[in-house]
C-alpha cells in the first residue's frame, strides 16, 4: 500500500514548545543505563549531547552531561540553529559514592542550581524543564526549581509513568483488554543473575512456540534499537545462555512468535496535557537483517497512514489513562497472513525522545527555518543510527565530507549527529533531499567517504 497522498508537514511547534515555555534541556544519560544497551553502545550513549542542541530554541537552555566539540556547536549555529546561551557543563563531582547521572550532579552541587537561577530570572516569561529526557531525577528537579523559583513551572511529574510505558511488559498486560492484536507470546521473569535458571524459564517458552512455530522471538523487557532481542531456533539453547549472560540487569522478557515482516513502519504522537494525542508523523523502519534497528525514512512508503492512526487511538487512549504525556512513537509490523493478506500488528510504545523522533526533529528544524528563508521544504529523510568510521572528531569528519554536509539554502545535503561518540568509532547521519534517489544516493556516497582509512 502506498503512503496517503498529500500528508503535510507536522507543525513545529507541537514537536519542540507545546506550552510556550521557554525550556531546560538537561540531558541525563541515566535513561541510556536504564534502557540495558550493550556495553560499547552503551559507552558511546552518554555523548548523545547535540539532541538537546537540535530541539532547543534561541532563548533555552542546555545543561550537558560532558563538553561538546565547538566546531560541531559552530556546526549548529551555521543553521541558524540552538540556544543564544552558550550550553553548560556542571563541574564533575568526585570521591566515593558520587552521583554519576547529570541530574544528580546537578542537585549535588549548590552552585549549579544558582546558575539555572541566574538565567530563570533573566527573562520574564515562565519556563519548564523539558521532558525529552525525563527520568526520576528530572521530576525531582522540575519539583526543586518550582519551589525556588516563581518563573519555574513543574511539568515533568509524570516519571513514573512514561518509564512503565517503556516496559514491554508493562504495555502488553496493559493493552490485553483493549482488543489490540498482540504477537502471541508470553511474559518471563528473570531468575536474578542465574543466566541458567533464567535460560531453563525461558527455554520452556520458547520450546511451546517452536512446536508449531519455525522460530521463536525474546524481546528484553528494557531495551531499545533491537538491541535487546534474540531469535531462538531449536537448537540455540546454549547460544540463548551466553546471550542472556550479558544481560544482568533485565527483570523480565517477552517470549514471542517470530513475525516474517514486509516493513516496520513508526508513527509519532504528542499526548498534550489534556490527554489529547496530535499526529505528528509516519516513517518506515530501517532494519538490519530481521530484527537490529538501524534508522528511519520518510515519507512512510510501505502502509496507510490512516490505518495506522486508526490502529493507534485505543494505544494512546490507554496511555493517556496511565498518565502518559509527551513524546509517543508506535512500532508496527507489517505482516502477511495464510492468505496472502498484510495486516499490521502492534510491536512496542517508545515514550521518549527515541532515534525516530530525534532525525524527525533535525528535519523539521531545518524545514522550519527554511521557511522563514522563502524556501521549499526537504520532503524527503532517511537517517543512518548506527555508523561505524575510524575518524575520531566531527573536524576531521567535516573535513571529509564538507561539500555534502547540510548547510542553509542547500537542495539536499547529509546531516551528522551523536558525533560525542566518534571517540568511540560511532556516529549517526540523517541525509535529506526531495527525492528517495537522491537522499539514497547522497547516504551511499557519504558512507563510502567516512567508512574509508584516513
Amino acid at each position: 500500500m502506498a503512503n496517503d497522498a498529500g500528508e503535510k508537514s507536522p507543525d513545529p511547534s507541537v514537536f519542540f514548545a507545546p506550552n510556550s515555555h521557554r525550556q531546560l534541556f538537561v540531558h541525563d544519560t541515566a535513561i541510556v543505563r536504564d534502557m540495558n544497551y550493550p556495553s560499547q553502545i552503551s559507552d558511546a550513549q552518554r555523548f548523545f549531547a547535540e539532541r538537546a542542541l537540535w530541539l532547543a530554541q534561541p532563548d533555552d537552555m542546555v545543561v550537558l552531561a560532558d563538553p561538546i566539540e565547538p566546531a560541531y556547536l559552530q556546526y549548529v549555529r551555521d543553521q541558524n540553529l540552538g540556544p543564544k546561551r552558550p550550553p553548560s557543563v556542571p563541574y564533575s563531582v568526585s570521591g566515593s559514592g558520587a552521583p554519576s547521572c547529570l541530574t544528580d550532579r546537578i542537585l549535588a552541587n549548590p552552585d549549579w542550581l544558582e546558575t539555572i537561577g541566574d538565567w530563570v530570572n533573566a527573562a520574564p516569561s515562565d519556563i519548564a524543564l523539558s521532558s525529552f529526557c525525563t527520568t526520576p531525577e528530572t521530576v525531582q528537579l522540575s519539583k526543586l526549581l518550582a519551589d525556588r523559583f516563581r518563573q519555574a513551572v513543574p511539568t515533568t511529574d509524570n516519571a513514573q509513568a512514561i518509564g512503565r510505558a517503556n516496559e514491554k511488559v508493562f504495555v502488553r498486560q496493559g493493552l490485553e483488554n483493549t482488543g489490540i492484536a498482540q504477537i502471541r507470546g508470553t511474559v518471563v521473569e528473570t531468575w536474578g543473575n542465574d543466566a541458567r535458571r533464567t535460560t531453563d524459564l525461558l527455554w520452556r517458552q520458547v520450546s511451546e512456540i517452536l512446536a508449531d512455530t519455525p522460530r521463536a522471538m525474546i524481546r528484553a523487557n528494557r531495551s531499545s534499537a533491537g538491541t535487546g532481542n534474540f531469535i531462538a531456533g531449536p537448537g540455540d539453547r546454549n547460544r540463548l545462555e551466553a546471550w542472556l549472560s550479558e544481560r544482568t540487569q533485565t527483570d523480565a522478557y517477552l517470549v514471542e512468535a517470530f513475525l516474517t515482516a514486509h516493513s516496520s513502519p513508526n508513527i509519532q504522537y504528542w499526548i498534550d496535557s489534556d490527554s489529547s494525542a496530535h499526529f505528528i508523523t509516519a516513517t518506515d523502519q530501517r532494519l538490519n537483517g530481521v530484527t537490529v534497528y538501524n534508522g528511519n525514512r520518510y515519507p512512510a512508503a510501505t502502509v496507510s497512514i490512516q490505518e495506522m492512526q486508526a490502529l493507534s487511538s485505543q494505544v494512546l487512549d490507554w496511555l493517556a489513562a496511565q498518565g502518559v504525556r509527551g513524546l509517543i512513537g508506535i512500532d508496527y509490523l507489517e505482516t502477511e497472513g495464510p492468505h496472502g493478506h498484510r495486516g499490521l500488528q502492534f510491536v512496542e510504545v517508545n515514550a521518549r525522545y527515541n532515534a525516530s523522533s530525534y532525525a524527525t526533529a533535525i528535519w523539521l528544524q531545518i524545514n522550519r527555518m527554511r521557511g522563514l528563508c522563502g524556501q521549499l521544504p526537504l520532503t524527503h529523510w532517511q537517517m543512518y543510527r548506527l555508523v561505524r568510521t575510524p575518524l575520531r572528531t566531527f573536524s576531521a569528519l567535516r573535513d571529509r565530507t564538507h561539500d555534502i554536509l547540510y548547510y542553509p539554502g542547500a537542495c539536499a545535503g547529509v546531516v551528522p549527529f551523536w558525533t560525542g561518540a566518534l571517540a568511540h568509532g560511532l556516529f549517526g547521519c540523517v541525509s535529506m533531499g526531495r527525492s528517495l534517489e537522491e537522499i539514497e544516493s547522497l547516504e551511499a556516497e557519504f558512507l563510502s567517504r567516512v567508512s574509508d582509512p584516513p
